[in-house]
């Protein structure tokens, strides 16, 4: 249980920086004044929310057996 605890704090705190990140990029998209990111510039925001997708699913299916467990 506590796996999943310590697997959820993980999670929001990739959030957060990925939020950050994000951000971020955006910020030097307008200082550089581009309408239209390239999609190289996009691609590691793109994995690592894939990625984040992933670790929530799975956390998801932990939680719905521990809820299921019948102990």
């Amino acid at each position: 249980m506590w796996g999943v605890f310590y697997d959820r704090l993980n999670i929001e705190a990739e959030q957060s920086q990925l939020r950050e990140d994000v951000t971020e990029f955006v910020e030097v998209l307008r200082e550089q004044q581009r309408e239209i990111p390239h999609i190289d510039s996009v691609e590691g925001l793109y994995h690592r929310v894939q990625s984040l997708e992933e670790d929530v699913a799975a956390i998801r299916e932990s939680l719905e057996d521990v809820v299921d467990d019948p102990r």
